[in-house]
């Protein structure tokens, strides 16, 4: 597994573009070509142009500018989409309901579980792209619904293909986020946990403070109580249910009383709101402090200072490819007093985060490299070569139920949580698949490379600026001559579109490719 890291780590690099205070033992920072890649990849999913590249090689500084172009670009929010998806996990295989209760072929699982856990994500990427405020997440009275969604679902969809603005007709609160179906039918509940599991979502995701992830303590008495006495009486068990079950008590309009129901799980309940009290014994509250429910919920974690230090630490993790960490505070800290003060809007911070050293560092021993992330793949090669891979309409790089998205190191949502940091055997065989597939694809004149193709210069000059196009660096003329003579050969023997395969099979697999 180390092959990957070894051939990507850099003895040196250029100087922050910004200055942010960081200390000097910072590692090495990317080449800005190879971090206007990063950028690219990180904000649209794609490759930067051989245009933009020359640019930032010519002047470094204009990497924050592409990145400002960058978040205006539609792939923006496509990508939102995909990185929220790795923290949000509601993007699984199956949920409790079917395409057939909804008189739907089954052929048509994967469109039906993606979209359903789509939808919150499609409307916090949606706030982000549009740069309204953060607390827009927590209080639109709208969603974001494809035509699928619109005709299951009780929804006054906007007219028009893809994902439009929707607005549910059954009564639910305003709440953004906590109001869509999608959520809820992703995060659960049972008669004995009585929305507690959603209570807990609901604080990791918008707060970043994980109830599972505190130290339990019983009590000394080992006298046998009923569990529901215990966690109302014992003070032990109140460490976490004096705050939890309040949080809970907000959700009962999307209490169901018969799992498994489609009727039942579609629409709130508004006349269900008072359960709470029936079956927790509390009153909705938000951590002491009384609320009347679901239509307060958001506006009282807009109050919450941990709601913008989550959405600055969260954003930081899923930019920086890895856990913050107790040296990341300050700086993090200045980021999101920044944040509040110019409105909750994130693109803002996305900005601030890029112009971070923590970005733009390189691979080093001290730093892993970032492997490409399934959606990135898969966008990169259809950029490129047009090449999709799909079975049976599933997109292999979206799903495990046929697919492999675990295998080539993302998230499924429940047994994987987090995306894989280092190469294994199952994703260095999805990336041979897949290149070799691609080359074919381009070869026969798929995407950007197809089009090149057929204005081939001399083989030399192609794969010298294939590699910069793929890699945001510049080959070496030994590495030019090893390429230019494997090329030469295959041509003499099997034909030119034989050699072009073979060449653009081999870059597609470089671990500089794969890797940003």
């Amino acid at each position: 597994m180390m092959w990957l890291w070894l051939a990507c780590t850099s003895p040196e690099g250029p100087s922050p573009l910004v200055d942010s205070g960081t200390a000097p033992e910072l590692p090495p920072l990317l080449e800005a070509p190879r971090l206007l890649r990063r950028v690219s990849l990180d904000l649209r999913g794609t490759l930067p142009s051989v245009e933009d590249l020359d640019a930032v090689e010519q002047d470094p500084s204009l990497v924050l500018d592409y990145s400002a172009e960058y978040m205006a670009d539609p792939r923006f929010e496509e990508r939102l989409v995909e990185l929220l998806a790795e923290r949000w996990w509601t993007r699984v295989d199956t949920f409790d309901i079917t395409p057939n209760d909804y008189g739907l072929d089954p052929i048509d699982n994967f469109v039906f579980a993606q979209s359903i856990g789509e939808e919150p994500l499609r409307l916090m990427a949606n706030v982000i792209a549009e740069d309204m405020p953060w607390t827009t997440a927590v209080s639109a009275d709208w969603t974001r619904a494809n035509p699928l969604l619109g005709s299951m679902w009780p929804l006054d969809r906007d007219e028009g293909e893809g994902w439009q603005t929707a607005r549910y007709t059954d009564g639910r609160p305003a709440a953004g986020v906590l109001a869509t179906n999608g959520l809820w039918w992703r995060y659960t509940t049972t008669d004995s946990n009585m929305n507690r599991s959603r209570a807990a979502a609901i604080s990791r995701l918008l707060l970043c403070a994980d109830y599972l992830g505190r130290p339990i303590s019983f009590s000394e008495n080992q006298e046998v109580v009923e569990v529901e006495d215990a966690v109302r009486n014992d003070p032990y068990c109140l460490a976490c249910h004096a705050t939890i079950d309040p949080l809970a008590a907000n959700l009962f309009g999307f209490w169901w009383l018969t799992l498994y129901s489609r009727v039942e799980e579609e629409s709130y309940h508004a006349e269900r709101e008072s359960l709470a009290q029936d079956y927790l014994g509390v009153d909705p509250g938000y951590f002491g402090t009384p609320i009347s429910g679901l239509e307060e919920l958001g506006w009282a974690m807009s109050e919450d200072p941990r709601f913008y230090s989550c959405a600055v630490e969260s954003s930081a993790e899923l930019l920086w490819r890895r856990p913050v960490v107790m040296e990341d505070r300050p700086g993090l800290e200045a980021m999101r007093q920044e944040f509040v003060g110019q409105g909750a809007h994130m693109q803002p911070l996305y900005q601030d985060l890029i112009a971070s050293p923590e970005y733009q560092v390189a691979p080093s021993e001290t730093v892993l490299v970032r492997m490409l992330s399934p959606s990135q793949l898969e966008s990169v090669l259809v950029q490129l070569t047009d090449f999709e891979w799909t079975q049976e309409g599933y997109a292999q790089l979206q799903n495990d139920k046929k697919g492999y998205r675990v295998l080539a190191g993302g998230v499924d949502g429940y047994a994987v949580t987090q995306a894989q940091t280092l190469p294994g055997l199952t994703w260095a065989l999805v990336a041979e698949r897949s290149a070799q597939t691609a080359a074919s694809s381009a070869v026969a004149g798929g995407g950007i490379l197809g089009q090149e193709l057929g204005s081939v210069r001399s083989p030399r000059d192609w794969i010298a600026t294939l590699i910069w196009q793929l890699n945001a660096e510049r080959a070496s003329d030994s590495e030019l001559d090893a390429l230019e003579q494997a090329y030469e050969e295959l041509a003499q023997s099997q034909g030119e579109a034989a050699a072009q395969e073979l060449i653009l099979s081999v870059l597609l697999r470089d671990p500089r490719f794969l890797s940003y």
